[in-house]
């Protein structure tokens, strides 16, 4: 037997050699397969992670441009419409108790 050959003593104990070979190797197959799932798996799940991470920016983006319409433009208008309202209020007051 050659010495580089880590299996050839196995293989030289016969049958139990030849099996005990074939589950090294299938453990062997089954370790890299397991592993190769196990990083599809964690690239799946970045990309996933990635994907919600640009889902957060843009909803948060949409949220401040609607913060920023109801700052700037809604409640403005809202208060000049109260406003009105109280001058019509005042309007109407004065009217019904006969002034001008």
């Amino acid at each position: 037997m050659d010495g580089s050959d880590p299996l050839g003593p196995l293989l030289s104990q016969g049958i139990l050699g030849v099996v005990l070979v074939l589950v090294i190797s299938l453990g062997v197959r089954v370790y890299r397969e397991m592993k190769a799932v196990h990083a599809r798996e964690l690239e799946a799940r970045d990309t996933q992670i990635a994907a919600l991470r640009e889902d957060r920016a843009a909803v948060e983006a949409a949220l401040a441009e609607e913060t920023r319409f109801v700052r700037d433009e809604v409640m403005p208008a809202l208060t000049r419409s109260v406003d009105l309202a109280q001058e019509y209020v005042e309007v109407l007051s004065r009217r019904a108790q006969g002034g001008p």
